[in-house]
């Protein structure tokens, strides 16, 4: 590894620390531009966030003068790029670079660094450059996700000191619960992100040659750090949910490339058990809703058809228009639910109980998960199960385009 790799490395633990300590949100992002522009060789830089009506504003910036920051504030964020070449460089033509802030599959700010006069970090490859200055932007992006949670806890704690109204005392103990473990998976994604992050720079050998077996423990590594994100990612959807806060992206979506989607992601885990999925979707059912949300649901449904499932088992897909709705189903012949199972699974957490908890179950937050995803789409799901004889759940989505049904 050469030593600006080293540097580079050093930085970005730096900034990492700085997110994970909870220190003021303009005092690290202020770190971050330092650290990105001393990584790369850039003389000056800045901290863009979108802001309302297309506008961006800069909350950080090292090297820009007061009108470099006006100029910047002033234009529309899709005109960028001629405002840069304006800015002073150290070098001609002008050189700068621009990294997205992505928060939630949202690009919400920009790092934008600015050529200095001096020569580039010897041996650094646009690659790599690229890569560490990825790695900032989501250092950048945690620390204003965890700002933003702070300051919805604090709004809810004030909301918690006026007196509770007949009735709202359970609920609001759920809430609180919730949203403190919402902030616990918040401050969990800081680390795992950095850590997926050098796992990938490690695994793509842009530190260094590696062996063919430290490859494979590094592959161990990131499975275990995307199971642990999912995990994250679910806890933070269902404080979203139960905090009326879950954003829908809608679109027209064609049911049957969901589907297909889907069943592409799950086939490898059903051929390791010989498990046969079949479809009977109808193939021109459409209607406007958020794609990858409703793929979620189908995603959490056959993990759970899979799960529960024995070796060589069938799970089917069935969607079909029923007046105003599409309803679709998933079908397994596994050992089916128990009564009082039954009763609350679609609750969060139903598995805290370790003494009940079947093995290879997860906390349960997927099924919940999905009931707040169709119920934010005007639908609502249900299951049909016998113990021994399998189970089915079943969910309805608005239909919000014509469509004109025809057999896959």
């Amino acid at each position: 590894m050469d030593s600006w790799e080293l540097a580079a490395l050093r930085r970005l633990i730096r900034t990492a620390l700085a997110v994970n300590a909870g220190l003021d949100l303009g005092h690290i992002l202020r770190l971050i531009i330092r650290e990105a522009m001393a990584s790369v060789g850039a003389g000056s830089g800045a901290i863009l966030l979108y802001s309302g009506a297309g506008r961006v504003k800069v909350k950080a910036s090292v090297g820009l003068a007061p009108e470099d920051i006006r100029s910047l504030e002033s234009s529309q964020a899709g005109s960028l790029c001629p405002i840069l070449e304006r800015l002073p460089h150290g070098v001609s033509p002008p050189a700068y670079m621009i990294v997205p802030i992505i928060c939630e599959d949202h690009i919400i700010g920009l790092i934008v660094l600015l050529a200095s006069a001096g020569p580039a970090v010897t041996g650094a490859d646009s690659e790599v450059r690229e890569a560490i200055l990825s790695v900032f932007a989501e250092h950048a992006a945690m620390a204003i996700e965890l700002e933003k949670a702070r300051s919805e806890r604090q709004s809810r704690a004030a909301e918690c000191d006026a007196p509770p109204r007949d009735g709202d005392l359970c609920d609001r103990r759920c809430t609180i619960n919730l949203s403190q473990v919402s902030i616990m998976a918040h401050e969990l994604r800081t680390p795992l992100t950095s850590t997926r992050a050098y796992t990938q720079l490690l695994l793509q050998a842009r530190l260094g040659d590696i062996s063919p077996r430290q490859k494979e423990a590094l592959e161990v590594i990131e499975r275990n750090i995307l199971r642990m994100a999912r995990i994250i990612n679910d806890i933070l959807d269902m404080a979203r949910i139960r905090e009326g806060r879950l954003v829908l992206t809608k679109q027209v979506v064609n049911l049957c490339d969901v589907v297909n989607s889907v069943i592409q992601e799950v086939t490898p885990l059903a051929d390791a058990r010989k498990i046969r999925i079949e479809v009977a979707v109808l193939t021109d059912i459409t209607g406007t809703w958020d794609k990858d949300r409703i793929q979620q649901v189908f995603l959490n449904l056959l993990d759970n058809a899979i799960k529960f499932t024995p070796p060589e088992g069938r799970i089917v897909i069935r969607a079909r228009i029923v007046g105003d709705f599409v309803q679709a189903e998933v079908s397994d012949n596994g050992k089916g639910i128990s009564r009082k199972k039954l009763a609350r699974i679609f609750e969060p957490f139903p598995n805290v109980d370790i003494r009940e908890r079947e093995p290879g179950a997860g906390m349960g937050l997927g099924l919940s998960i999905c009931k707040g995803i169709v119920e934010a789409h005007g639908g609502r799901i249900w299951v049909e199960s016998e113990e021994g004889a399998g189970s089915t759940f079943f969910f309805t989505l608005p239909l919000g385009e014509s469509q004109s049904p025809g057999e896959s």
